[in-house]
């Protein structure tokens, strides 16, 4: 099958653009190779949407010389297990491989400076990341529902990283999504105030909160504790995080907390103690009131049934 009866181009500065893939419906061809020129000009780009649902398809090779895929290039390929990245590429657009459910590994090459939003959501069969040294930006939600992400690598400590980068990666370890929440891979960095601000006075239902469900995790919380990750958060945002840990009934993150030295305010302990009180967490209760009575002193005024 000829070029023309596959591609459609268009020119654009410096060569052409890949704009459309022809044969989306044809279930004979499994397998294509973009050209690296068209009527003598370079192809640059492929276009957004070019390859989208384009369902058959099972391998794509893209040529050396593309310097950006467009928005949604390969979305929705159901079908896509193999795709290579040239060098060339600086750019990855928002959404170019989301819903590529048999993608399994991916090669991003040095070169590549920026991956858009979205980019690989909900690569179902996604396991393993190696983001180069060459890339600058990693925008929000670029990894977000891929279920069976076990690892992603950081070669450059200067990635910036943008929110919610890998939400629901449920088999993704720790040390990941904490670099998600730092929007850093830097793990001593102070976790993002929104973290803490985006929790209202009226405290949420468990999860409704964008940052909350994941940084409530016990894996996570004691990484961030341990690494310092809290080290900027004022005193009063603290207590409405460990707040919401007591309305969830995850005690043993206010533990955590004590033994990282975060709960080193009495008006905090105390707040707790009553909060702790009221939900019924007995143990708690006691347990705090044992630390308050060690780290600041008993002053007679506590009455608790326990």
């Amino acid at each position: 099958m000829s070029c023309n009866e596959l591609f459609r181009f268009t020119e654009i500065k410096g060569g052409v653009c890949l704009e459309k893939y022809l044969q989306r419906q044809n279930s004979a061809i499994e397998e294509v190779v973009v050209p690296s020129e068209h009527n003598g000009l370079r192809v640059l780009a492929i276009g957004d949407s070019a390859f989208y649902k384009a369902y058959h398809l099972r391998r794509v090779t893209i040529p050396e010389g593309v310097v950006r895929i467009g928005w949604e290039a390969f979305s929705n390929m159901f079908e896509l297990e193999e795709i290579n990245i040239p060098g060339s590429v600086a750019e990855i657009g928002e959404g170019a491989f989301a819903y590529c459910l048999l993608l399994k590994n991916i090669t991003l090459p040095e070169g590549v400076r920026r991956i858009g939003k979205y980019a690989f959501n909900t690569c179902a069969y996604l396991s393993d990341v190696v983001l180069p040294k060459s890339l600058e930006l990693l925008e929000s939600d670029a990894f977000y529902d891929c279920a069976r992400l076990k690892r992603v690598a950081f070669l450059n400590p200067n990635t910036r990283i943008g929110g919610s980068m890998f939400r629901n990666c449920t088999a993704l370890c720790a040390e990941n999504i904490l670099m998600g929440l730092l929007c850093s891979v830097d793990l001593t960095a102070p976790l993002p105030a929104r973290l803490y601000r985006d929790i209202p006075d009226e405290l949420p239902v468990f999860g409704q909160t964008e940052y909350t469900e994941t940084i409530l995790r016990r894996d996570i919380f004691e990484l961030a504790v341990r690494n310092g990750c809290f080290r900027g958060a004022e005193c009063g945002e603290l207590s409405r995080l460990f707040a919401l840990a007591i309305e969830c009934s995850r005690g043993e993150l206010i533990r955590t907390a004590a033994e990282g030295g975060l709960l080193s305010d009495a008006g905090t302990v105390g707040e707790l103690i009553d909060r702790a009180a009221a939900h019924g967490l007995t143990e708690l209760t006691a347990w705090l009131l044992d630390f308050k009575n060690r780290t600041f002193g008993f002053d007679g005024r506590e009455e608790y049934e326990l």
